[in-house]
């Protein structure tokens, strides 16, 4: 563990899931940044003052559980993905 006052990579990993979470409607664009989002979310959470990590590791948890309740709604998984820019 890294023994530093500030924690650039949680605040990084909270940056990249706001992006997430702001772009969702992009389909490779928003999942590209949530990917990003929760990976240095987790990995922050390691450092000292991870307030940011922890909020960017919400906003990721949150993400992919809106994700599986709506292909639940709509019984499919495919709206997030390529498939929707066939359609246009």
């Amino acid at each position: 563990m890294a023994n530093t006052s500030s924690n650039s990579i949680g605040a990084i990993g909270f940056i990249f899931a706001c992006l997430g979470a702001v772009f969702c409607w992009l389909p490779i664009l928003g999942g590209l940044f949530w990917l990003i989002g929760a990976v240095f979310s987790c990995i922050g959470l390691g450092y000292r003052n991870n307030g940011l990590a922890w909020c960017g590791f919400w906003i990721s948890l949150a993400w992919i559980i809106c994700y599986f309740i709506f292909g639940l709604i709509f019984s499919t998984f495919t709206y997030l993905t390529i498939y929707p820019l066939y359609i246009w």
